[in-house]
Formats: structure tokens, sequence, C-alpha cells
């Protein structure tokens, strides 16, 4: 068993990966946007990518993982008012995905998982996998790190609704355990969006049944939709343990599913 990340990984390393059979690829999935004054616009690739090397190194024993190259660009409409911002249109970020999928698959990988972290690409990518499986014929699963976190987020977090939506408390804290060097602690600003404390329905975080077209220039100046003076590096080491722990635990049960046809 073995890990490997492809873009520093050497073809015989790979061929023989593959024919060993029972590859988990991982496709690490983030975003180029505005995370405010104090994160940097990488924000969503640097926590999917290190995410996904961690993972990889803990099951490097048990699993043969390929860490795909991330996916540094997403859908980012929402932070277009803000310069800098990269978002790509919806049928390039599709196209985007099943080719990448279609790679992998036509070289044996039948296990791909889509590792994102960046709210903006949730939909789409759980949007396409039905559509994949039938055109590449390979199981295609979506991890959002942020869905996976809100368990312990729950247990840990300070902020009211609102405060861990975007360069808030949660994301801050993860970025402080990851690499505290990107992080200008100095320049945090809390900005809740007030549309959280006063509606039921119409909330950015975690809106009850319905999802409506919101743009962070809506409810934010800074581009911060959260309390990032909440966030601190213990806070980000338990969200950063419990998403990777599940993660593996995931990826474990997933090298024991057989698609049709396998034995």
């Amino acid at each position: 068993m073995a890990s490997l990340r492809l873009e520093r990984a050497y073809l015989p390393d790979v061929r023989r990966m593959i024919e060993s059979g029972n590859v988990i690829a991982i496709v690490p999935i983030g975003s180029t946007e505005q995370h405010g004054p104090h994160l940097p616009f990488g924000t969503d690739a640097i926590i999917a990518e290190s995410v996904s090397l961690e993972v990889a190194d803990r099951l490097k024993d048990k699993l043969n993982i390929l860490v795909v190259p991330t996916i540094r660009i997403g859908c980012s409409a929402e932070h277009m008012d803000f310069p800098g911002t990269l978002s790509l249109r919806l049928e390039t970020m599709i196209s985007l995905i099943k080719d990448v999928c279609a790679s992998l698959s036509a070289h044996g990988i039948k296990k791909i998982v889509l590792l994102n972290a960046h709210g903006g690409n949730t939909s789409l990518l759980k949007g396409i996998i039905h559509q994949l499986r039938r055109e590449i014929d390979a199981l295609v699963v979506v991890v959002d790190t942020w869905s996976i976190s809100s368990d312990v987020l729950a247990e840990i977090r300070e902020s009211p609704t609102g405060g861990a939506v975007h360069a808030g408390e949660a994301e801050t804290s993860l970025m402080l355990a990851l690499d505290e060097s990107l992080v200008k602690w100095a320049e945090a600003r809390s900005e809740l969006p007030r549309m959280d404390s006063e509606n039921k329905y119409f909330r950015v975080e975690k809106p009850r049944y319905v999802s409506f077209s919101w743009c962070t220039a809506d409810i934010s100046r800074s581009g911060v939709i959260g309390d990032p003076t909440k966030a601190n590096e213990e806070k980000g080491r338990r969200i950063r343990d419990f998403v990777t722990n599940a993660i593996c635990e995931m990826l474990e049960e997933l090298s024991r599913i057989n698609l049709a046809g396998e034995s």
C-alpha cells in the first residue's frame, strides 16, 4: 500500500500503484476568492490540499491513495464584487470535474473522492456525481470539509449564528492550525450578517429549507461573513483532527465497497 502525490510522482510508481489495484484518487477542490483582510485568496484550496495530504499520509500503510493536483479555482460568483476573486462558470466547472474524473477512470481508477473546501462548489458537485457514474463507470464521492466539521464546531464555537460563514471563527481557526503565518491576525474584524439574527428562513449560515441568491457584497463590506476574533489555533486543531479522522474512516469503508461487476 502507498500514497502518492501525483504532481510529484513518477510514471513507474503510478503504474505500480494502479496495477496493485483498489486505488482511491482524492481530488482536492477549493477556490481563489477574497477572504477579507486577514486570510489569503487561496484559503479554501489550501485547506482542501492540506487535509487531502494529511489523510493520504495517515492511510499510506493501509490503502492506495493517489492525491490529484488541487483544483484552485471554483464557483465563486458570490464574491465577484471583490477584486482578485476568480470564478468559473458552472458549465466550465462541470467540464473540468468531468474531464479529471474521466482521465482517472481511463487509467483504471474506479474510486474518486472530490474533497471540497468551498461551499460555493458543493451543490454543483453533488449534482453531477450520478451522471458521472453512468458516463465513466466510476464511483465518485463528494466530501465537504465544512459539512463534516459541523458537529465539532457546535461544541467549540463562541460566535452566534452567522459567525462561521466565511473567513469567520471556523475558517480562521483552521488556517491558524494549518499555517499561522498566512493569517494577518491584526487585521481580523467581525462582520456578522444581520439577516441571520433577524430571519428564520433567509439566513446565510444554515438557512432552513431554502437556498437563495445572496452575494457577499449584500451583507458585508469587508468580505468577512462571521467573527474571526473568536478564532484560535486550538479550535483549528480540533476541527482539523475531527475532519481528518472522519475522512480516513470514510475512505477505509470506501476501500471495501465493490462496484457492480467487481468481485
